[in-house]
């Protein structure tokens, strides 16, 4: 009887959090991303990772700003999960940290895209204190490293 091994890949493996769940997620993102490459990279990485869902784009979904106040409590709440991007080196703006406490207040899962390939649980993240006179660079968040 022969017994067989794998090698060991080359490839080091990719770290994933293990997401699972069916239903809607909101995506949260800087207006500064709308429309770019890397937003667009950022949306075929969260289908990889989470296959089968329906992504709730808010930089897509409400009319205006005005639109976008009154009906975000409510559209986040009614999600199943809370995904966010940032800018490069981890800066989101205040809209989107307000996104990100009404999903905490909601209780729904909340996970963080970053520049590299694994969805970030908020378990895992660490968050700067909130600079009030720079709302577009309003707080850097990180992702624990083996979190």
């Amino acid at each position: 009887m022969s017994s067989i091994t794998k090698k060991p890949s080359a490839r080091p493996a990719r770290r994933t959090a293990a997401v699972r769940f069916r239903g809607t997620i909101y995506l949260s993102a800087p207006l500064g991303l709308r429309g770019s490459r890397e937003y667009d990279a950022s949306l075929h990485r969260i289908r990889s990772h989470l296959p089968g869902v329906t992504i709730l784009e808010a930089l897509k979904y409400y009319e205006d700003v005005d639109d976008w106040r009154r009906r975000r409590a409510a559209t986040i709440a009614s999600t199943q999960a809370f995904v966010f991007l940032s800018l490069p080196g981890g800066m989101i703006g205040r809209g989107v940290w307000g996104d990100l406490e009404l999903a905490q207040a909601a209780e729904i899962p909340i996970y963080y895209l970053g520049e590299g390939e694994a969805l970030a649980p908020r378990k895992a993240l660490s968050f700067s204190e909130p600079d009030e006179t720079d709302w577009t660079c309003y707080v850097q968040v990180t992702a624990k490293v083996g979190g």
